[in-house]
């Protein structure tokens, strides 16, 4: 590798091991107490350097690292928190390679976390979205009740629809009496006025006719209306006009009410769909408010376990301690010239890079 032209491709994979199952509760949307189990990685910031001379590279694809210029010099570093495994892979084209070492330092900690933004307007929201259930809730009740009294309205109208028809049966029944009877005092009527005629001295007859006479105005009265006492009367004619009149409106508002009753039949099945789709709402968020709370409190326990991480051999009481691990990677040098007693063959060089990086691998793994 060393002093050649090429393409050079590094590929560095760490793995955490230290694991460990937990137990962990937390309060979730309106303090609801949850618990869940948890495989948690302790949290291992690792940060991994790589000073590149740019007189002797091109085309660098370095990801996600953070670069800073200095002279001819190009400082990449990648920060990574390994939960279980990162990989790191950059690769450039060079020229008479040569590199420092691969500088890769891991530390018992966590990044800085900012607070989640939305969280306080995400439980506005769902307490806004369970105010709107509950109202749905309450106009659904409203229109299942204001269906249940168009139909007693409904029903209480054709039974007075049935009731009028009946009424107006027997008043034609009754219009038929009367006129009947109208016919039969008009023939008594003139038999009896011939009768008085011929007797004129007969106070009985006399009176039998004045009698038949107010009958016979009583019944027309009764049969065609007329005035009674000074105040208007409606016969029977008009009688059946009216019963007619008020049937065919008890008909019409006994469909009206039938229409109310199948509207708000309708509303309510509205306003269960629109329930339904606003209780759907309602739980995700709910659901997603809690996952928020349980990635909070995760995040607490991985804080704690990094910040317990802190020395191998212990410290005494109220002293503070970091632990920190430091590895290097051997550098790539030049090729020294021909017939230095120093050169090594460049097969050697390779190989003995590659065993160096194998190492590195296998050390991290047994470390995590």
């Amino acid at each position: 590798m060393a002093g050649k032209n090429g393409t050079v491709k590094i590929e560095i994979t760490l793995k955490n091991q230290l694991k460990q199952k937990k137990n962990i509760s937390y309060s979730g949307y309106k303090g609801v107490r949850h618990s869940v189990e948890k495989e948690l990685y302790t949290p291992i910031l690792s940060l991994v350097s790589l000073n590149i001379p740019t007189e002797h590279f091109t085309d660098m694809k370095l990801g996600d690292a953070m670069t800073v210029m200095s002279g001819k010099t190009m400082s990449a570093t990648w920060m990574i928190v390994p939960n279980p495994e990162e990989t790191i892979t950059l690769e450039m084209k060079g020229t008479d390679i040569e590199l420092e070492p691969i500088t890769i330092t891991l530390i018992p900690k966590l990044p800085p976390v900012s607070e989640v933004p939305v969280k306080e307007q995400l439980e506005k929201l769902t307490d806004g979205i369970q105010q709107i259930s509950s109202a749905l809730d309450q106009i659904g009740d409203g229109a299942n009740q204001l269906a249940s009294g168009n139909r007693q309205v409904k029903n209480g109208l054709n039974q007075l629809s049935e009731g009028l028809g009946q009424l107006n049966q027997v008043n034609q029944a009754h219009e038929g009496l009367v006129k009947q009877s109208l016919e039969t005092n008009r023939q008594l009527l003139a038999l009896a006025q011939n009768l008085a005629a011929e007797k004129p001295q007969d106070a009985n007859l006399q009176a039998l006719v004045q009698g038949l006479k107010g009958q016979q105005q009583m019944l027309k009265m009764l049969a065609e209306g007329g005035n009674l006492q000074g105040k208007p009367f409606p016969g029977l004619d008009k009688m059946e006009e009216g019963l007619k009149s008020s049937k065919a409106g008890a008909d019409k508002l006994a469909a009206a009410a039938g229409q109310l009753e199948k509207g708000s039949l309708q509303l309510k099945t509205g306003i269960e769909k629109l329930s339904g789709g606003t209780a759907e709402i309602k739980n995700g968020l709910i659901a997603g408010l809690n996952k928020l709370y349980e990635g909070e409190a995760i995040l607490h326990q991985s804080k704690t376990a990094a910040e317990q991480y802190d020395t191998f051999l212990g410290k005494p009481k109220g002293a503070k301690g970091e632990v920190r691990f430091i590895l290097k990677t051997d550098p790539i040098e030049p090729v020294k010239a021909k017939g230095s007693a120093e050169q090594k063959p460049d097969t050697g060089s390779e190989e003995e890079s590659i065993s160096f990086f194998v190492k590195v691998k296998k050390w991290l793994s047994d470390l995590f």
